[in-house]
């Protein structure tokens, strides 16, 4: 969580920064316990995919602010892009008390105000709610992200029941409920593509 908000935070801001480097990237002997994300016989961490995610070129941050929730696009490859941002606020029981759909171009190399919706918009309690936003092309989800206003330890999660199914060798989880980190693989042994990943309610990930 830590690794991600710190990425996230500096990537929204570009020019005024716009990259993030963190020390170390891998244990450089066997550790119990380290903030490394791969570890010293190179299996990943699960924290490993989470930061993968964060430093993709072409992502979505919710940053909330005291008056307001903006979603930025980040566009940090040479081209521009185009598709379709989904926004608003998720209850983590499940559902969207706000949810809503934009058009968007990122120009290249920038990072864009794509979206954004007043705090007085937020009316679910914000322990039992986030704020989110998905970018999405041709019906793919490219990247989502969500952000709490509330402390961890105050937010009042519901149990997930996460439904798994399996198609042309692609996996796609599903939860009517707010999952937090759904993880695949413990020990980072597996060749997987993702994983440590939230279920937005009712929304699949594949």
């Amino acid at each position: 969580e830590g690794l991600s908000e710190y990425i996230h935070n500096y990537r929204h801001r570009m020019f005024s920064s716009a990259a993030a480097i963190f020390w170390m990237y891998n244990d450089s002997w066997p550790v119990t316990n380290g903030w490394t994300i791969v570890d010293y016989y190179r299996r990943k961490k699960l924290s490993y995919h989470p930061v993968r995610r964060a430093f993709q070129p072409v992502t979505v941050i919710v940053v909330d602010t005291p008056e307001e929730v903006v979603v930025y696009g980040v566009n940090e490859t040479t081209s521009a892009w185009s598709g379709e941002v989904r926004y608003g606020v998720f209850l983590l029981a499940g559902g969207m008390s706000l949810d809503r759909k934009a058009t968007v171009s990122l120009p290249a190399n920038t990072s864009t105000a794509i979206a954004r919706f007043n705090r007085s918009e937020w009316k679910a309690d914000r322990r039992q709610s986030g704020a989110f936003a998905i970018l999405q092309q041709n019906g793919r989800t490219v990247a989502q992200h969500r952000v709490f206003v509330e402390r961890f330890k105050d937010l009042q999660f519901v149990p997930a029941k996460i439904a798994l199914s399996r198609k042309n060798g692609v996996l796609t989880a599903a939860s009517e409920q707010f999952a937090w980190g759904v993880c695949l693989d413990v020990d980072g042994e597996l060749p997987l593509a993702d994983n440590c990943f939230d279920l937005l309610p009712g929304v699949p990930y594949s």
